[in-house]
């Protein structure tokens, strides 16, 4: 099983959530959106981890040069509408 971790800030890691994914045997895949990193293609995870940052879910754009959210979500609406993720 793959776990993709995405993470918006440099000081906003999974923490614990990686060592218990660690444990029962999941393969992950962390992607900083805060350094420049784009989302890869979701179609070989079985699990969506997405970390918290300074931002508030109200927030239109993100610091720390990352998409803003509306572009995020509308990426990730879109990848559940595929059916890659349920």
């Amino acid at each position: 099983m793959k776990a993709l971790i995405v993470t918006h800030h440099p000081e906003e890691g999974p923490g614990m959530l990686e060592a218990i994914l660690r444990e029962q045997g999941w393969e992950r895949n962390e992607v900083g959106l805060w350094n420049g990193n784009s989302l890869p293609d979701p179609t070989p995870f079985h699990l969506l981890i997405l970390m918290g940052g300074p931002m508030s879910v109200n927030d239109d754009e993100l610091s720390y040069d990352t998409p803003d959210m509306q572009e995020l979500y509308a990426a990730f609406l879109q990848v559940i509408e595929q059916g890659v993720w349920h």
